[in-house]
């Protein structure tokens, strides 16, 4: 928040429309210290959804009204910012979604009955800490918990059913950024994830699932070119109460590339590239031809939605890009046994239709 006019700031919106919409919210902003402030916001939404349509029967046309269409949620969020030094920086944020609605289900005529009601929970609290040690060593530590809850109820003709669905994740990430000499940079990166799933469902199995990244990697960047090395270690296991768990999964996936400009204000751009992971080069080539020379290494971690929109826009997230670890950290989900375990050269000439000297663009 920007408080350079005042200390606080509060603004509130209001929206109403047809079938009784309604969705006032407020955001309210304090400085609290020349160092802290803190954010707080909330709002709610209801609506009727009971529209009109036309049903034909027949040769007749019957005006009616769709029922069980309405829905009320809630929203409140939390954030807390804080400095301890001009070089160590904290967010935390504390989030709440609380949702209610109809599902009404197929029209059909001369029985408007619907019943089915669906409930959805999503709490969630994270935080984000940064440590500018010096211009040549930086470290930066996220946590994420999140919990959502799910509830379909629907009373039918047949009977009744009441599922309901719980998912709960841990997550947490650490990175070290080190630059010794002018143009050489190293980082370590380490995250960790835990899943699990309760559902009322027969025959649920109740997984829990444990994911480790660890990721290293090298770069070296002069005037005309750049070279890259990077090692990444997955190791992912599960557990569950019933049945049998899936087998452990291990890859330890190296990659290397280097990329050339023979002109610095020309847009053309050499890259000779190995990487142990097939589809990792495909995408950094297409983030190539897309223009961005900064994204081809972005921030320092992949995180989840959530936590990005706090993070993007610090300094240090652009600078500890620059330490490689974007082409690391992909999150390895259900379809990391269909990966093929191939490695791929690759070397292609890429047109950049926006380009920057590269030293001259990183270093503002």
């Amino acid at each position: 928040p920007d408080f350079s006019e005042q200390n606080w700031h509060i603004n509130t919106t209001l929206k109403a429309g047809s079938f009784g919409l309604a969705n006032p919210s407020v955001l309210y902003s304090q400085q609290l210290s020349q160092r802290t402030s803190i954010s707080l916001y909330g709002d709610y939404l209801r609506a009727d959804g009971n529209y009109p349509f036309k049903l034909w029967n027949g040769n007749q046309l019957i005006d009616s009204k769709r029922n069980n269409s309405d829905i009320q949620t809630y929203r409140a969020e939390a954030t807390l910012y804080t400095s301890f030094t001009p070089k160590q920086d904290l967010q935390v944020k504390a989030y709440l979604f609380d949702s209610e609605r109809g599902l009404p289900g197929g029209v059909i005529y001369d029985n408007p009955y619907a019943a089915e009601r669906l409930s959805d929970k999503n709490y969630f609290g994270q935080f984000r800490y940064e440590n500018r040690f010096s211009e040549k060593f930086k470290l930066q530590a996220l946590g994420k918990f999140n919990y959502s809850w799910n509830r379909d109820y629907n009373d039918e003709a047949s009977g009744i059913t009441d599922d309901r669905y719980r998912q709960t994740e841990s997550y947490l990430s650490a990175t070290l950024w080190t630059e010794p000499l002018k143009g050489l940079s190293f980082s370590l990166a380490q995250d960790f994830a835990y899943n699990y799933l309760h559902t009322t469902l027969d025959k649920c199995q109740f997984p829990e699932r444990f994911t480790y990244l660890t990721a290293f990697a090298a770069r070296y960047e002069h005037n005309r070119f750049s070279v890259t090395a990077s090692l990444l270690n997955t190791y992912i296991t599960e557990k569950v109460r019933i049945g049998i768990a899936a087998d452990d999964r291990k890859r330890l996936s190296p990659a290397f590339s280097v990329s050339w400009k023979p002109f610095l204000e020309a847009g053309l751009r050499r890259e000779q590239a190995f990487n142990g992971l097939q589809r990792e080069i495909s995408r950094l080539r297409q983030v190539f031809l897309q223009g961005d020379d900064d994204a081809f290494f972005p921030a320092m971690t992949e995180r989840h939605e959530d936590a990005a929109a706090d993070a993007d826009s610090h300094p240090l997230g652009d600078d500890i890009g620059k330490g490689l670890l974007q082409p690391l950290r992909r999150r390895i989900d259900d379809d990391f046994s269909k990966q093929r375990n191939t490695s791929v050269v690759r070397s292609s000439w890429f047109v950049v239709r926006r380009c920057r000297p590269v030293k001259a663009a990183r270093k503002q």
